[in-house]
């Protein structure tokens, strides 16, 4: 993964794409890192699926010139804290200060979609096996509310829309139907700080979680921020694909 990303960030110096070469090394970089960590939560048990989907969404970063880094990492936090992938239940102080960083950065429709989901994660954290205190319910309405209201007062969510292109389309198409129908028992993979399998309704939960937050963004923003989205739904195919294929 570290290989991959020196790669990307190599690349993206050879071809920033308009953008200054600082930039789009950070995109780059950024991104297949980000993919690598978000898919690696949503398929656990195929490292292999997580290095290529990286990869594939650097390409991306660095052909399109468009990612949301925010978002993607978002969205990996969201699915890390609902598949309590640590083991461990999360800190209010945890929650809190992710919560509120996210709130001052929904400046984008992607990114608050992501911030949306890191809402609901909080939420659902509070009703899946092992439960989070009821408390937390709070907390994950302050950050919706928090997301939103950023958002608006932005504009982040005035833009002007079309619908968004065939690729588009293509990427959203592909990836729903591998992550709806993927396989989510009998996981190898356990915990960080506990010798304890994670639980597959929470894999499954925070797949459906990561792709309904990543319809939510594409539809909002429309054709013309698109692209951004992409590097989410080449992790979202990736993580489907590797839980349905790998042995």
């Amino acid at each position: 993964m570290l290989t991959a990303c020196a790669a990307a960030a190599v690349a993206a110096l050879a071809y920033p794409g308009g953008r200054s070469p600082a930039a789009a090394m950070a995109d780059a970089a950024l991104t297949v890192f980000l993919t690598w960590a978000l898919v690696s939560e949503l398929d656990p048990d195929h490292p292999l699926s997580a290095l290529l989907g990286g990869v594939v969404a650097g390409a991306v970063a660095i052909t399109t010139g468009t990612v949301s880094a925010i978002a993607l990492a978002v969205l990996m936090l969201s699915a890390r804290l609902v598949t309590r992938s640590t083991g461990l239940r999360p800190l209010i102080t945890d929650i809190a200060v992710v919560g509120a960083v996210v709130g001052a950065l929904s400046r984008t429709p992607l990114v608050w979609a992501a911030g949306l989901a890191f809402a609901f994660a909080v939420a659902l954290d509070t009703g899946l096996p092992e439960p989070a205190p009821q408390r937390n319910l709070w907390l994950a309405g302050a950050i919706g509310l928090a997301v939103t209201l950023t958002a608006v007062l932005s504009d982040a969510l005035q833009v002007s829309w079309r619908m968004p292109g065939a690729t588009t389309a293509a990427l959203v198409a592909v990836a729903l139907a591998l992550v709806v129908t993927a396989p989510n028992d009998d996981l190898r993979s356990v915990t960080d700080f506990r010798p304890v399998p994670l639980h597959p309704e929470r894999l499954r939960a925070a797949r459906l979680l990561t792709a309904g937050a990543l319809v939510l963004g594409t539809l909002v923003g429309g054709a013309a921020l698109a692209s951004a989205s992409w590097a989410g739904w080449v992790g979202l195919i990736a993580a489907g694909g590797g839980a349905r294929w790998s042995p």
